[in-house]
């Protein structure tokens, strides 16, 4: 009885670690610069969490379900270990430099106001309020590149690797493309980033570019987060 007791309050720590584990760190940022608010993370970690909740849970009615000490103390092993290789995994692919900004675009790429789009290998800068483009606080701008006639990347304009490396009172160093396309640079640091899928090229960096989801109707092209 006391070895299920045991148990149990280890499955349920573990479970509160795992979920404390995975609310993304937010690293420090210059001070003029705005940062997301907790219900937008919340928002952007739910399905994550609901994810976990089920596995942890499948995990804990087998635990019960189970009357063997030795079929217990292995399913145990098993969780503990599951949960170490997720929160592992979380560590290592969320950029803690993410702004998780809320971003909401909508644009006629073959229009001539956006003439940098309207053919293979194209690319724009988007800021806020362009052609009524939302563009949420912690972004600092989106690059738009056409891969394809009916495929598009979009990417933050944030370096991805120590974003507030330059900063001179409220401006801070934004990817530039310009004279180094087809890659993106950061002039700080001096990385370099393809525009084709946002890895780094050149330069010391863990992260690619920050990457946000587009979907091309075959009239207008929409950005989010």
């Amino acid at each position: 009885m006391t070895l299920n007791i045991g148990i149990y309050l280890l499955f349920v720590s573990l479970l509160f670690w795992n979920f404390l584990t995975f609310f993304p760190y937010t690293a420090p940022r210059h001070p003029d610069i705005p940062t997301i608010n907790n219900i937008e993370q919340l928002y952007f970690n739910k399905r994550e969490i609901l994810r976990r909740t089920v596995v942890f849970l499948f995990g804990f009615l087998v635990i019960i379900a189970v009357q063997s000490e030795t079929m217990k103390r292995l399913m145990l092993f098993v969780a503990i270990l599951g949960g170490i290789v997720l929160g592992s995994c979380n560590k290592t692919n969320i950029n803690p430099n993410d702004p998780r900004a809320i971003i909401q675009i909508d644009i006629d790429p073959n229009s001539t106001f956006y003439q940098g789009l309207n053919t293979v290998g194209g690319w724009i800068y988007v800021a806020n309020g362009d052609q009524s483009a939302y563009i949420g606080p912690g972004s600092r701008g989106v690059i738009i590149y056409r891969e394809s006639q009916n495929t598009f990347k979009a990417y933050d304009r944030l370096p991805p690797n120590d974003p507030n490396k330059c900063c001179t009172g409220s401006q801070c160093t934004q990817l530039i493309v310009g004279k180094y396309y087809p890659f993106a640079k950061d002039e700080c640091t001096g990385n370099t980033y393809q525009l084709l899928d946002g890895s780094l090229i050149q330069g010391n960096g863990r992260y690619p570019l920050i990457e946000y989801h587009t979907v091309y109707d075959g009239s207008l092209l929409h950005v989010f987060n």
